[in-house]
């Protein structure tokens, strides 16, 4: 499943296509990316630099992806510390 996420300026969608090359050079609006904790995690990064307007509903599902890939994270780092 893909979700598109809010409304770019011009200057922050270039940068955008920088940081995700997936995206084709040539597109300008309606940013769809696949719906996963780690989309959500980069996105959330990007979002904290630049402006970006969108939803309280793309924010909350944002946010959700974001904190479940950080908890996945954590519980890597502690496995592999049980191992240590």
């Amino acid at each position: 499943m893909s979700v598109t996420y809010g409304t770019l300026a011009p200057h922050v969608a270039i940068r955008l296509k920088q940081l995700f090359p997936r995206i084709a050079k040539g597109q300008s609006k309606g940013f769809t990316f696949p719906n996963d904790t780690l989309h959500c995690a980069d996105l959330a990064w990007f979002v904290s630099r630049y402006p970006m307007a969108m939803s309280l509903d793309d924010q909350l599902s944002l946010d959700g992806g974001r904190a479940q890939f950080e908890g996945e994270q954590a519980a890597m780092c502690d496995y592999r510390h049980d191992l240590c």
